[in-house]
């Protein structure tokens, strides 16, 4: 492959951050049309990165405390961004890969190149498997509380005065007859239609959509847990004494919140000038971070230890947890719909480029394209199902997957590629730069080494107290109401 002469004069961490403006990057034969600018890049990000992640990362931080709880938050938003920059870096001088893939391969051949492909794909279908959970549990809360209005409606009509009055201060339980499972099936049905996007420029607008619907559960979360006041009894802790293990527990999620770095290759292979894809990483991780800050510090605060691994666990059973679910299954498909676009793009590919690559429904082949695509997104949607099923704990999902794949992702993969860049075309390094990089690999090591363990322990854990893969797991077994707000007490 083709390398690019460019060099960089100054090797300093902060001059490097700029790259400069090159004539137009010739894409691939095979490639799709580059239309996207910086601001379609940035919706994208946000969309992608602002997504599961940040439902678990008040509970993370809930078991290191404030500082470390801070730490961590403010620890993952630059290296993050910086490592964003290295892949940037390395498109400029790779500039006909598109993915891990392409780029494992230019560098150190065929099989670096397969092992590449093998975690950035493992690691899309896993977090595929987790937004899978997030939507079935969407579908639980707003099928749940409907379930619960009628049965309360029932009780006003069919029940006497003084029959209601005995129920008046009684919790009811009511089980609806929507198991986990079922609700999975219906998020596949629903996901069917919106799978059929094909490319990321399809998409980039539906981000704005997504980024919306996210800030708006997230804002019904907090304003019910202010409403709801300080809990009772909770601890609120400067430095909590945390076990070796939950501590690289929650850090594998506050890793997994901001990683976003599995498709930044394929964001970049779809714009028109790459070079300003450090644009894109400028605009929306501050708006990630404050957003991350709001959620952390508002739960916490109010809530301490008892603070729930899924923040939507926090809003009561009513009408506004049915709209905060509803919004979330928005959120949730848009992701899901870009995620499923890179992976199943991918195996379109290997079966058949050329159709691959027929997007224009003038082409008389377009509709075999699309079959072809029809097919392919359906069997991965069905294997990630399974997935969702076979672990179905949202936070030790997000655990795990942040643990075990995304530092390779993250960290590993930029930090190691961008050093073998810059021997290969005499790129100075500079020293204080080349510790961070190396900092950075070690630190992703420790986390895959540590946090997976960490995370498996507390998949058995948790597996042990609440139940087996493809349990039924049924919102409303917790769901319940105080009638006396709901029935006619005259």
């Amino acid at each position: 492959m083709s390398k690019n002469n460019s060099r960089e004069e100054d090797g300093s961490m902060l001059s490097t951050f700029e790259i400069e403006d090159d004539a137009p990057i010739k894409i691939l034969t095979h490639s799709l049309p580059a239309e996207n600018e910086w601001y379609h890049s940035s919706f994208l990000l946000l969309a992608d990165i602002v997504g599961s992640g940040v439902l678990a990362l008040a509970g993370a931080f809930s078991k290191v405390g404030w500082f470390f709880g801070f730490f961590l938050l403010i620890l993952c938003c630059p290296l993050n961004m910086y490592t964003g920059i290295l892949l940037s870096r390395l498109r400029k001088y790779h500039p006909s890969t598109g993915t891990y893939g392409e780029l494992g391969e230019s560098l150190y051949g065929k099989n670096v190149g397969y092992i590449c492909y093998t975690f950035l794909y493992v690691y899309l279908f896993f977090v595929l498997g987790e937004y899978m959970v997030v939507m079935s549990r969407s579908i639980q809360g707003v099928r749940c509380y409907i379930n619960l209005l009628r049965y309360s409606r029932s009780l006003t009509h069919t029940h006497s005065t003084h029959l209601t009055s005995t129920y008046t201060h009684t919790q009811i339980f009511y089980n609806t007859n929507i198991c986990r499972p079922v609700a999975g099936i219906i998020t596949c049905s629903i996901l069917l239609i919106s799978n059929q996007a094909r490319t990321l420029r399809n998409i980039a607008w539906l981000s704005v959509i997504s980024f919306v619907t996210i800030f708006i559960v997230l804002a019904i979360c907090l304003h019910d847990i202010e409403n709801d006041g300080v809990v009772p009894d909770s601890k609120h802790d400067v430095v909590r004494q945390v076990s070796f293990w939950n501590f690289y527990g929650s850090f594998s999620t506050f890793i997994f919140a901001w990683a976003g770095q599995k498709i930044y290759l394929e964001i970049m292979s779809e714009m028109k000038k790459p070079s300003d894809f450090p644009k894109s990483l400028y605009t929306s991780y501050p708006v990630i971070f404050i957003l991350y800050a709001c959620v952390v510090t508002v739960s916490y605060a109010y809530q301490g230890r008892e603070t729930p691994g899924y923040i939507l666990e926090t809003l009561n059973y009513s009408g506004t947890k049915s709209f905060a679910n509803l919004m979330m299954f928005l959120h949730m498909q848009i992701s899901f719909t870009l995620n499923i676009q890179v992976s199943s793009r991918a195996i379109h590919r290997r079966y058949d480029r050329d159709l691959a690559n027929c997007i224009d429904t003038s082409n008389p082949r377009f509709w075999k394209a699309q079959s072809q695509w029809f097919v392919i997104t359906s069997i991965l949607m069905f294997c990630t199902y399974t997935l969702s099923n076979r672990i179905p704990f949202f936070d030790d999902f997000v655990e795990l997957v942040g643990s075990m794949l995304s530092p390779f992702l993250a960290f590993l993969f930029p930090c190691v590629f961008y050093l073998k860049t810059a021997k290969m075309n005499s790129i100075i390094i500079d020293q204080s730069e080349r510790f961070l990089i190396y900092g950075i690999i070690a630190l992703g090591v420790s986390v895959v080494l540590f946090g997976t363990i960490a995370s498996i322990r507390d998949l058995v854990h948790h597996t042990e107290e609440y139940g087996s893969p493809f349990d039924c797991f049924c919102e409303s077994k917790t769901c319940y109401f105080d009638n006396s707000k709901l029935v006619d007490q005259d």
